[in-house]
């Protein structure tokens, strides 16, 4: 293999590696996001409960989710 050739291959496995790292964060990202979506469709659901029972347990549940959030 000539030295321009082992050059092209070494930045296609830089590219390549890149490229996972990427794809894990994306798909981590996407997890997130779709955690967060779950979370405030619950609070829509709970603002528009009309009985108070069970309410604040289902508040301070969510509100322990979010706070594993603001770590991200």
């Amino acid at each position: 293999m000539h030295s321009s050739d082992q050059v092209t291959a070494t930045k296609a496995e830089r590219i390549a590696k890149k490229q996972d790292e990427l794809l894990l964060e994306l798909s981590a990202t996407v997890n997130a996001l779709s955690n967060i979506h779950q979370v405030l469709g619950d609070i829509v659901r709970l603002t528009s409960v009309g009985t108070p029972g069970g309410v604040a347990e289902k508040q301070q549940n969510l509100l322990a989710e979010l706070g594993k959030w603001k770590d991200l």
